[in-house]
């Protein structure tokens, strides 16, 4: 008599890049990233989404410095799947990312949250008020908290191979009165500008790139 085999669960499968040798956090993991884009969220949303992927194995939504990484990596390659890539990143021109940004008041330091919504998330103090610009050496400290990488030429290298522009970044322009500000970091464009939407209402919804992270 042959045994009944009992009820399997398969995974749901997608298309995705995948992306070896990604140079974050310390180490080089492959990437893999989703060809399909989260629901659009706003930041609430957004945290407890990252939580729930997370913890059954999903896709997840990436910080911003997860996707500079690959940023990096395809802006570098040679080859129609690297294109595809940029084209997919470049297409999706408001994206939200699983970083927050804390601006605190005056006479305390602004916070930088990686992986909002993540049992593990973690948090880095940095100034990150000051004007809507392209980005400078001013905004190293910034650019390591936020992006992973603090050296304002490599950024605009990349900027300049995906987009054609160098980087460019909305934020608060002055410190709040009285409480803490949040908001959630987004890639996106503006008058012929790509790059980082610092600025933006909580309530505000946005779809976001999905990433699966393998050591």
């Amino acid at each position: 008599m042959t045994k009944k085999q009992g009820i399997i669960y398969v995974p749901r499968t997608e298309a995705k890049f995948v992306i070896p040798e990604v140079v974050c956090r310390g180490k080089t993991p492959t990437y893999e990233l989703s060809e399909e884009m989260s629901p659009p969220m706003n930041m609430k949303q957004l945290g407890r989404y990252n939580g729930e992927q997370r913890k059954v194995g999903n896709p997840y939504p990436a910080s911003a410095d997860e996707v500079r990484a690959i940023m990096s990596v395809v802006a570098n390659r040679k080859g129609s799947q690297a294109e595809k890539v940029r084209d997919f990143i470049r297409k999706n021109i408001w994206a939200n990312t699983a970083t927050v940004v804390g601006y605190a008041p005056l006479g305390e330091i602004d916070e930088v949250i990686r992986d909002y919504g993540a049992p593990d998330q973690f948090s880095l103090r940095e100034s990150i008020v000051g004007p809507d610009r392209f980005i400078e050496s001013a905004d190293s400290g910034l650019s390591e908290a936020i992006l992973g990488e603090g050296n304002i030429n490599v950024i605009n290298s990349i900027a300049q191979k995906m987009y054609g522009t160098n980087f460019y970044i909305w934020r608060l322009n002055s410190k709040p009165l009285f409480q803490k500000t949040k908001g959630v970091v987004r890639f996106g464009a503006n008058s012929g500008r790509r790059g980082l939407g610092c600025d933006g209402d909580p309530r505000g919804k946005c779809p976001a790139f999905r990433v699966l992270r393998e050591e």
